[in-house]
Parts: structure tokens; sequence; C-alpha cells
């Protein structure tokens, strides 16, 4: 599937994450958020690893001024997207 990441790329290198001071925890928050729902909408495959497009749009989260001065808590609302989905999936459903 053709994907166009420019959108994802926009938002995190937003000038709200320019400086480490510059964002809130629910800026991160929600750009994360942004990143997962448009990535689990666009790539519904069982290996969406495979596709050139999810691998870009995962590169410019990592490569972004979002990553470089927020990396803790981006990984940390990846995580916490990522314990949630498993409840839900495996206690909730």
């Amino acid at each position: 599937m053709l994907f166009d990441s420019q959108v994802l790329s926009d938002i995190s290198n937003n000038p709200t994450f320019e400086t480490p001071s510059s964002a809130t925890v629910i800026d991160i928050n929600n750009a994360v958020d942004w990143y997962i729902n448009t990535l689990a909408t666009v790539f519904q495959d069982e290996e969406p690893w495979l596709e050139e497009s999810f691998l870009n749009s995962c590169y410019s989260l990592f490569s972004s001024i979002l990553f470089k001065n927020f990396s803790h808590k981006v990984n940390e609302r990846i995580v916490t997207r990522a314990v949630e989905a498993c409840v839900r999936q495996y206690f909730v459903e």
C-alpha cells in the first residue's frame, strides 16, 4: 500500500517539539497517539513491517525532533499504548 507519511513527519517535526521544555506531556502523547492511530488504520496487514512505507513512517518518528528531544516520553507512551492494547485484547474482550 502506498502511503504519504508527510503528515506524520510534519506532526513530529512541529515547532512545539524544538526544545526539551517546549512541549507538554499531553502534546507528546497526542503526537504519538496520532502516529499509532494512523499507522494502525493504514497498515492493517499482519506483517506491516514488510512494507517500505510503514518502515519509512516509523523512521520519520524516530528521526524527528519529537523523538530527539522527548525520546523517554515517546517510548513511555508507546509502551503504555502496547500494554493497554494487550489488556484489552486478552482480559477485556
